[in-house]
């Protein structure tokens, strides 16, 4: 009788094997998952909507997603937390402030609302309400100067001129942004807060500066040169108009005699640059392991090996891998890798399957998220889950990391372009 088990085929064994490890994981449907990707590429269309100042169309996205798209366990999913983020920008910018407050509202609500959209989210919430709170406008623009970087956000910048006192110290946080654009002025109140505070010669600075940036993007527009507003991997296409309008606008500014800005955006241009050697170096592993995995299946199909045995072995050691709180995966790959090596009729074969079994949980271990680019390869062929990013008010990028479990837990990096933000990584479920 044993040796009848012995000789069972293969596909069976693996049916074992996969119902034993579906049952020690929590993987999305074929379903869910065509969803999730579904819902991750409308928040995209809407991100990019934002860049163009297209904001009824982000608006509508926005809600397509909350009315379309799952919250599970009756938790606030990422696509719900980004649809609310993106909604009540757009409001913002259409000088629509109640619903704007209302949308950051909603986000501020949810307990488990990711920081990085919890603070912006706090600031625009305060500076709508002093747009639509006269009396009270001072109040609420206090609340939201504290907040991290809000003094770098030219809404609120621009909340104060309007609503709150336009004095000295309003001038010189306008200033701090003149050569950085990353966040973009709008030139009409700086200059008119110049003119009351009698500063003629920088008034003309500004004025000048402004005629500057309208030729510039003007042309860009001509020769439909466009890209992301910001420098954050998107893949494909969208990395390759980055490069290009990076180009184009450092080689502009560089011949209307504006260095710093002309620097700016050759540093855009290299990142985006690095997006794109990213982009092929990914390609390049995907097709690797598609051909490492088809010569592996080949291999399989002429060996007819016990692996009930194994099997049994690996129910034991998730057993005891899951008992102690340990990794039940790569508990599960080392009691294969051994039971194939020792009980196959070919163990140099079987000992080449081992290492590679056990340079795969190596592989898991070690994933790193030093650089934006490695976060990119890690979350899509380690993790397969879903990557996003969201540009901060400081000029700083999230990447974020979906995992395809039943919590659709979630991982995220913040990086200061191609570095990463100390003890900026964070996980939650």
């Amino acid at each position: 009788m044993k040796r009848s088990l012995t000789r069972l085929p293969f596909a069976i064994a693996v049916f074992a094997l996969t119902h034993l490890l579906s049952g020690c994981s929590n993987l999305s449907s074929g379903s869910d998952t065509s969803a999730e990707s579904h819902c991750s590429q409308l928040l995209y269309d809407a991100n990019i909507a934002i860049n163009n100042k297209q904001y009824q169309s982000a608006i509508n996205t926005s809600n397509t997603v909350l009315a379309s798209c799952p919250i599970k366990d009756g938790m606030m999913t990422t696509d719900a937390k980004d649809a609310y983020y993106y909604a009540g920008l757009s409001y913002y910018s259409l000088q629509q402030y109640q619903p704007a407050a209302d949308a950051f509202a909603k986000l501020m609500a949810f307990k488990n609302a990711n920081p990085y959209l919890q603070r912006p989210a706090t600031m625009y919430y305060n500076i709508s309400m002093a747009r639509l709170n006269p009396a009270k406008a001072q109040d609420y623009i206090n609340q939201a100067l504290p907040i991290s970087d809000s003094k770098s956000n030219v809404d609120v910048l621009d909340a104060i001129y309007d609503v709150g006192t336009r004095d000295k110290s309003l001038m010189n946080n306008y200033m701090a942004l003149i050569d950085n654009p990353k966040f973009p002025l709008r030139f009409d109140r700086p200059i008119k807060l110049a003119q009351s505070l009698g500063d003629k010669k920088l008034a003309q600075t500004l004025t000048t500066r402004q005629a500057t940036i309208e030729h510039v993007e003007a042309e860009a527009r001509a020769r439909n040169i466009a890209g992301p507003g910001v420098e954050s991997s998107a893949g494909g296409d969208a990395n390759l108009a980055g490069y290009k309008r990076g180009a184009f606008l450092s080689e502009a500014y560089r011949k209307a005699g504006e260095p710093v800005l002309a620097a700016y955006y050759e540093g855009v241009k290299k990142q985006y640059q690095g997006f794109l050697k990213s982009d092929a170096e990914s390609a390049q592993a995907d097709a690797a392991l598609a051909k490492s995995n088809a010569e592996f299946e080949a291999q399989q199909r002429d060996q007819t090996q016990d692996l009930v045995n194994t099997v049994t072995g690996a129910v034991v050691s998730a057993g005891v891998a899951s008992a102690s709180g340990g990794n039940v995966a790569q508990a599960v790959n080392n009691s294969l890798a051994d039971s194939a090596v020792s009980m196959s009729d070919n163990p140099e074969m079987m000992g080449a399957v081992k290492s590679g079994m056990q340079s795969f949980s190596s592989n898991q271990e070690k994933c790193t998220y030093a650089t934006p680019s490695r976060f990119k390869q890690c979350c899509k062929n380690v993790i397969k889950g879903i990557f996003s990013s969201t540009q901060n008010s400081d000029g700083t990028t999230t990447y974020g990391c979906e995992h395809p479990d039943k919590y659709r837990t979630r991982e995220g990096c913040t990086y200061n372009g191609d570095k990463l933000v100390i003890n900026s990584c964070v996980i939650n479920g």
